[in-house]
Formats: structure tokens, C-alpha cells, sequence
């Protein structure tokens, strides 16, 4: 059974349309124990940048759980700064939030199809905690 403890529930989206979009994202998952942080975090956006979007007309959504940040690298924009290290002509805008919606997903067939394959089911898991979701979209 699923149930909310509070009164109101508010959900916000953000929705881009348009026939000369490309769009790939990817999570920045809950740190595991032991793990090196921003070795993880760079780990995750280098395949975003792996999904070989053109940069030169793009810009970037990011969406952060307010988990993240310098209470949990101890030192403040780390996600951010490794992102404009891949992408330096990216413009990023991004906010935090309390639990986020979004899943590693590429318009590009290949690479979407790949992605499939890799889940254990066709629907990807969309609602998380904790996380960190890049939104990269490239426009001509």
C-alpha cells in the first residue's frame, strides 16, 4: 500500500518539445559505501558525454537532491564543476529538490536500445532519492 503523510503532494516537470532536439540523461546514484564520490560522479557524466551529443548549440538541466551538495562532498558545486570540465561550452542550469524523476535515457536508437537491454524491464525506474539527474539537450 502507498501512502502520502502529508496533506498536499506538489509535483513539477519540465517538458521540451521539438523535431531538431536530441536529449540524453543520466543519474548520479545514492553514494554506496566506500565508494570515491567524485570518482563515481565523473564516472556517470563521462557517459553522458559518451552519447556524443553536439555540444556546439546545447545546454544542461540538472536536478539535485538538497542531500547532495557540500553535505555530502564537503565542498560546494562538485557535480557542477565536473560537468563544465566535460562540457565547456555547455551552459548548466539545475536546482535542488526533494527527490527527483528522470532515468539514464538517449534519443539516439542505438544507444536507447542498449539501455533497454540492460534493465530487467522495458519501464525505467523514474522516481528517486538521493540523486543527482543531468539533462543534456542539443538543439540545430
Amino acid at each position: 500500500m502507498f501512502c502520502f503523510s502529508e496533506k498536499y503532494v506538489e509535483l513539477q516537470g519540465i517538458l521540451l518539445y521539438g523535431t531538431d532536439l536530441r536529449v540524453a540523461s543520466v543519474i548520479l546514484p545514492p553514494p554506496k559505501h566506500g565508494s570515491d564520490l567524485k570518482q563515481e560522479a565523473e564516472k556517470r557524466l563521462r557517459e553522458l558525454k559518451a552519447y556524443n551529443l553536439p555540444e556546439k548549440h546545447s545546454f544542461a538541466i540538472m536536478l539535485a537532491c538538497i542531500g547532495r551538495g557540500e553535505g555530502m562532498y564537503e565542498e560546494n558545486g562538485v557535480e557542477s564543476a565536473i560537468f563544465h570540465k566535460l562540457f565547456p561550452d555547455t551552459p548548466l542550469v539545475g536546482l535542488f529538490g526533494n527527490g527527483e524523476i528522470g532515468c539514464d535515457f538517449s534519443d539516439n536508437p542505438v544507444a536507447a536500445t542498449n539501455d533497454m537491454k540492460r534493465r530487467k524491464s522495458a519501464l525505467p525506474k523514474l522516481f528517486h532519492s538521493y540523486t543527482s539527474v543531468f539533462v543534456l539537450v542539443a538543439y540545430d
